[in-house]
C-alpha cells in the first residue's frame, strides 16, 4: 500500500512526505484491517481523498465500528464525525474510544421498500443537530445502517442525506454495493455521471 502512495504522488515530493507521514500514523491499525468491513484497498482509496485536504478534511462516516479509530487516525488534524442508530454499537465503541464524536440518528425506512420510499424523497432526510448540517463535508462514507435483511432500515436515507451534506467537489463513498439498494439507489439519487471510482464493493461519487 505504501508503494501505491508513492506512485500516486510521483513528482510531488511535498505531497509524498505528507502522505507517508500520515500513513505512519495508521501503521498500528493496518494490522487490524482484516477485522474491518472494508478492504485495505478501499481504505487507501478513501485516505487518498482525505489527505488531499492536507489535515483540514471534514470527514463524515455513517456507522461506527471496528474501523472508527482508523478513520480518526487517517484524518488527524481534521474533523471526523460518526452517525449511528444502534445504541449498543455506540456504547460498545465509545467504551474504548471516548474521544470519538458520535451522533445518534434514527431511520424510518425498510430495506425491502427502498424503491417505493425513493418516490417520496421529502421523508428521506435525517433529523440531525445543526453542528452536523451547518457546514458541508469533504468526504462522506456511507457504511450504515444495516441493510442485510428486508426488515433492516437499509441505507437509502444515508445515501440521500449524504447528497445534502457533501460539499462541491467532495466525495461520497457507498459501501456494500454488491447489494441491490447500494448498487442502484446512488445512481438514482446522485445521477450516474457522479460515479467516479469503483473499488470492489465500494463506489465513489464525485460532486
Amino acid at each position: 500500500m505504501l508503494k501505491t502512495i508513492i506512485r500516486a504522488t510521483a513528482g510531488k515530493p511535498v505531497l509524498l512526505l505528507f502522505r507517508i507521514s500520515r500513513w505512519s500514523l495508521l501503521i498500528p491499525w493496518i494490522r487490524r484491517l482484516e477485522n474491518f468491513q472494508i478492504s485495505p484497498e478501499q481504505a487507501l482509496c478513501l485516505c487518498q481523498r482525505i489527505w488531499q485536504k492536507k489535515g483540514k478534511c471534514r470527514l463524515l462516516v455513517f456507522g461506527v465500528g471496528n474501523d472508527s479509530r482508523f478513520w480518526m487516525a487517517a484524518n488527524a488534524g481534521g474533523r471526523t464525525l460518526f452517525l449511528e442508530n444502534d445504541a449498543r454499537w455506540i456504547q460498545r465503541i465509545s467504551r474504548g474510544n471516548p474521544d470519538l464524536e458520535i451522533v445518534r440518528v434514527d431511520y424510518s425506512t425498510r430495506c425491502s421498500e427502498w424503491k417505493t420510499d425513493l418516490g417520496n424523497q421529502r421523508n428521506l432526510a435525517l433529523a440531525m443537530p445543526p453542528h452536523v448540517t451547518s457546514h458541508p463535508w469533504d468526504v462522506i462514507l456511507v457504511d450504515a445502517p444495516a441493510g442485510d435483511t428486508p426488515e433492516s432500515p437499509g441505507r437509502l436515507q444515508s445515501i440521500f442525506t449524504a447528497k445534502q451534506l457533501v460539499t462541491l467537489g467532495g466525495w461520497v463513498f457507498v459501501h456494500d454495493t454488491g447489494r441491490d439498494l447500494e448498487q442502484n439507489a446512488p445512481a438514482l439519487v446522485y445521477g450516474k455521471e457522479k460515479l467516479a471510482v469503483r473499488q470492489g464493493n465500494m463506489h465513489g461519487f464525485l460532486f
